[in-house]
């Protein structure tokens, strides 16, 4: 996928959703401003690869601050970001 080829189906917000980033921040206090602005998309249910268009990195890049973001939150494997972040409001 190239970056011309990127059309989100939901509107991307270039600003963080500040309660969600406040919410996160109570809860997990070691996460970096890298870590709460991945969560947040990822609280949108964007893919892999768009994350990385939108930060201008690679998949595997994202895929490892995924996983690094997983550590810090204490979620298994098998828990949907999404799921996860759900049940935190």
């Amino acid at each position: 996928m190239r970056v011309r080829d990127f059309h989100p189906s939901r509107k991307v917000s270039k600003r963080p959703d500040e309660e969600f980033v406040l919410l996160l921040k109570g809860h997990f206090t070691t996460l970096t401003a890298y870590d709460l602005d991945l969560a947040d998309y990822l609280k949108e249910g964007l893919s892999t690869k768009e994350i990385g268009l939108i930060l201008n990195i690679a998949p595997e890049s994202v895929k490892k601050s995924k996983y690094r973001l997983r550590k810090k939150l204490g979620m298994t494997p098998h828990t949907s970001f999404v799921e996860f972040f759900s049940r935190l409001a």
